[in-house]
């Protein structure tokens, strides 16, 4: 399991360090060796945490935001299509 955060720094369970199976990395780092990602953020740091992602072809994504109260700010710069989606 791959634990990210948009620094090392920023990661507050400590206790998981160096634990069999655990890994702590940059949000770019984990995503690279994973094949499923799941997203548990606020709305309002999705756009910096795409970004930081890289690459995710062929990643399963996995949303898991609470956005009741608040409402992420568009995802994509460009208004695209379900399918143009699809393809990221």
């Amino acid at each position: 399991m791959f634990l990210a955060f948009g620094s090392k720094e920023e990661f507050k369970g400590k206790r998981l360090e160096g634990q069999k199976n655990i890994s702590i990395d940059t949000i770019a780092e984990a995503t690279k060796h994973s094949d499923v990602v799941v997203i548990a953020a606020v709305p309002q740091a999705i756009q910096s945490i795409v970004e930081a992602m890289g690459d995710v072809s062929k990643k399963v994504i996995i949303d898991t935001m609470n956005s009741v109260r608040v409402k992420p700010r568009s995802l994509f710069k460009y208004n695209r299509s379900v399918n143009e989606v699809d393809r990221l």
